[in-house]
């Protein structure tokens, strides 16, 4: 009788061990099949629309198991139905298992290909465009709170970064500044990312075919002065290579 029991209860355990692998196995397809991206990124982009009141388009995603992202055509209006943000094509590869766990961010690489933001606060407004976004997915209850606890920002390693096809506009109607980047092609490999004492050390960097433009037509109202003696230290940039 307990051999039998035991048996049956053996049987039950593969049973149900299968079942869970089976199950795995078929979430995987899911998520790695054309079919099962569409609804994914369906279900995405309709609840971000319905939130924010805005249109949001996004022709592909595809993300896997082991961080790797790919993102096309992503097209998001604010409130006025012009163009907030629209990138062409977006690759990544993300280490997933440390960003979980929440001990480090490691970003292998970065390839970004066509991209346009606009960024602007007309003079009748305190606001920026873009602040809808975090008004939409920020509950009241979401108020900030003051602690004593030292917290430490977690580490971030990126390696090698690829922008080309980069086109931003800032308008600052307000305070009377406006600026506006047309980045050809940008090619970074960071060795060291310290955002805590704002120390960073690049390898290499090359920027081709870039543009900066800069205008204020109002005077600034700065009326904080630092005293030199309370002055600290800003930070550090190294780089070994660059190109321009």
């Amino acid at each position: 009788m307990r051999k039998l029991i035991k048996n049956r209860f053996l049987r039950i355990l593969v049973k149900i061990g299968l079942s869970l692998l089976l199950l795995f196995c078929l979430l995987v397809l899911f998520v790695r099949s054309p079919w099962g991206q569409g609804i994914i990124v369906g279900r995405v982009v309709g609840y971000v629309s319905e939130k924010t009141g805005t249109k949001v388009e996004i022709d592909r995603l595809y993300i896997t198991f082991s961080g790797n992202i790919s993102l096309e055509g992503l097209y998001l209006e604010d409130q006025q139905q012009d163009t907030l943000v629209y990138s062409q094509e977006l690759e990544a590869s993300i280490a997933l298992i440390p960003l979980i766990r929440g001990k480090a961010i490691n970003v292998k690489s970065i390839d970004w290909t066509g991209f346009k933001a606009n960024v602007i606060r007309p003079s009748d407004s305190e606001g920026f465009n873009y602040e809808f976004l975090i008004n939409a997915f920020v509950s009241p209850s979401d108020s900030p709170t003051t602690t004593t606890e030292a917290t430490s920002s977690p580490e971030i390693n990126i390696g090698n970064i690829h922008f080309k096809k980069f086109e931003t506009i800032y308008e600052d109607e307000l305070n009377g500044m406006k600026a506006d980047l047309k980045l050809g092609e940008l090619r970074l490999n960071i060795d060291q990312l310290d955002l805590e004492q704002m120390r960073f050390a690049i390898e290499e960097l090359s920027v081709k075919d870039t543009e900066i433009n800069y205008q204020l037509s109002k005077a600034a109202t700065s009326t904080q002065t630092t005293p030199k003696s309370e002055e600290s230290d800003t930070g550090k940039i190294d780089i070994d290579n660059y190109f321009f």
